[in-house]
C-alpha cells in the first residue's frame, strides 16, 4: 500500500510538472470554507505524526472565513509542505498556523516544525526541480525533489509567495 501511494504520488508530481512546464496547468479558483480545509489536511497527517510520536498542530488564527482561491491546489501545497516536515521531523512537532500577515493583510499559511533543518547555503536551490539537501535521504524518506519545486511554481500561479527559514538541528518554517 506504502509502494503504491509512493508512487502514484511521483506520478503525480510529474503530471503537474508537466502541466507547469506546457503552461497548461490551470487555477480554478472558487469560494470555499477555510476550516473545512485545514480540517482535510488534519486527518491526513496527523497520523503519520502521532505514528513518529510528534505533536502534529493546526491553528487557525483568521477564524471560519469563506476564501477564494484553488483549494484542490493550496490543499496539495500544504499536504506536501506539512509531509514534509512530518518526515524530515524525529521529535517535537508540526505546527500548521493560518494567520492575517501584519505588512499586507493578506492571508498567510505557515508550516513550521523542529526537524533537522536545512544549512543556509541550500536554501536558494530547494525549490528548483529534482533539488534535494540531502540526496542520500532518498532512499532513508523517498521523494525525488519535485514537491517543492511545484508548490513555488504553484503559489506563484495564485499570486503568493513562498519563503524558507532554517537553521541545522533547529527545524524549517515554510
Amino acid at each position: 500500500k506504502h509502494a503504491a501511494y509512493t508512487a502514484l504520488q511521483l506520478i503525480n508530481d510529474i503530471l503537474d510538472l508537466s502541466h507547469l512546464e506546457a503552461g497548461k496547468l490551470s487555477i480554478t479558483p472558487k469560494e470555499f470554507p477555510l476550516t473545512d480545509l485545514l480540517s482535510s489536511v488534519k486527518t491526513m497527517l496527523a497520523p503519520k505524526a502521532e505514528a513518529k510520536g510528534l505533536e502534529f498542530i493546526v491553528k487557525n488564527r483568521i477564524g471560519d472565513h469563506i476564501i477564494s482561491g484553488d483549494e484542490l491546489r493550496i490543499q496539495q501545497i500544504l499536504i506536501n509542505l506539512a509531509e514534509n516536515a512530518v518526515k524530515f521531523t524525529e521529535s517535537g512537532h508540526v505546527h500548521v498556523t493560518v494567520d492575517e500577515d501584519t505588512v499586507t493583510g493578506e492571508m498567510k499559511i505557515t508550516v513550521e516544525d523542529t526537524g533537522q533543518g536545512m544549512p543556509a547555503n541550500t536554501l536558494a536551490k530547494i525549490f528548483e526541480r529534482f533539488e534535494q539537501v540531502d540526496p542520500s535521504s532518498t532512499r532513508r524518506h523517498g521523494g525525488v525533489g519535485l514537491g517543492l519545486s511545484i508548490c513555488h511554481n504553484l503559489i506563484d500561479l495564485m499570486g503568493g509567495t513562498i519563503t524558507v527559514h532554517s537553521e541545522p538541528d533547529e527545524g524549517t518554517k515554510f
